[in-house]
């Protein structure tokens, strides 16, 4: 009740709005917003549990194992949407802006954190396609497709990133998010 008498009460305050074009309400995040904009700017995702949700989501429709991705989300950020790495790695996957742009998403979106879902799923179906085993993927993510050698060792640096984010696979398997 308290819900609708605040949306009847912006609606009447922002009439003078409605003669200039028409008033849209979105639902956002359980969160409800009038514009007058075709597409309004909606605010980011930022609380733990809903970037879960969304990665769950998105894992689901991509076709990876939900786990994973948010083991790898838990190593990269430990679910940061605004994380920055000191070699320029962005956002919730810490995606770099190379990879993103090579994957069709515009590094200036990537602390968005679906777009930046996307360029990783994206990024880790073609290392998928490419390596066909886990633990080379997970190493490859972490340090490049190139980091991967001929004979398929994983070079030393990556084996402890390996480590970790099959521990929070496992985690996230067993106890969920």
């Amino acid at each position: 009740m308290y819900k609708i008498a605040i949306l009847i009460i912006m609606l009447n305050l922002s009439y003078g709005y409605a003669s200039a074009g028409k008033l849209s309400l979105y639902d956002h995040e359980g969160a409800i917003y009038i514009s007058n904009l075709d597409k309004p700017v909606l605010p980011r995702i930022t609380d733990k549990n809903r970037i879960k949700n969304l990665i769950i989501l998105k894992a689901r429709n991509n076709q990876i194992d939900p786990n994973l991705l948010m083991a790898i989300a838990k190593v990269e950020s430990d679910f940061n949407p605004n994380a920055l790495s000191n070699a320029g790695a962005i956002g919730l996957m810490q995606v770099k802006p190379e990879t993103a742009k090579r994957f069709g998403i515009d590094k200036n979106s990537l602390y968005d954190p679906e777009l930046n879902l996307e360029a990783s799923i994206r990024y880790i179906k073609f290392l998928m396609r490419r390596f066909h085993k886990k633990s080379l993927v997970i190493a490859s993510y972490y340090g490049g497709e190139n980091s991967i050698k001929k004979n398929k060792i994983i070079e030393p640096k990556a084996i402890e990133y390996l480590k970790s984010v099959i521990k929070w696979e496992s985690y996230f398997k067993n106890y969920g998010t």
